[in-house]
C-alpha cells in the first residue's frame, strides 16, 4: 500500500500477528487471564528509511463473574499490558 505522508511517499507491507492466552482460576468467581501477542510492523519512507519492528505484548486481565442472567454470564474486567519493544528489531 502506497500513500503520501507530507512530502514523503510511504509504503506499508503486510505483517504477521500471533498470540494466545491462558485463564487461571483464583477462586469461584475470579479469573486471571494472561495473554501473549507477537506483532510485526513494517514501513518504508521514499525507499530511504526502512523500519521493521517486532514486539511482544503481554496483557494481563482480571475477570470477576458478577451475575448470570439466563444463560449469559456477566463479568467485570480490568487490567494492563506489558510491552517489549524491539524484539528482533531491524532498521535498514
Amino acid at each position: 500500500m502506497r500513500a503520501r505522508f507530507g512530502c514523503f511517499a510511504r509504503r506499508a507491507r503486510a505483517s504477521a500477528v500471533a498470540g494466545g492466552f491462558v485463564r487461571v482460576p483464583l477462586g469461584a468467581r475470579f479469573r486471571l487471564q494472561v495473554e501473549g501477542l507477537f506483532a510485526q510492523r513494517r514501513i518504508t519512507f521514499e525507499d530511504i528509511v526502512r523500519h521493521e519492528l517486532n514486539y511482544l505484548e503481554i496483557p494481563v486481565l482480571a475477570r470477576l463473574h458478577v451475575v448470570t442472567i439466563g444463560s449469559w454470564p456477566v463479568h467485570v474486567l480490568g487490567g494492563g499490558v506489558f510491552v517489549l519493544f524491539g524484539v528482533f528489531a531491524r532498521r535498514g
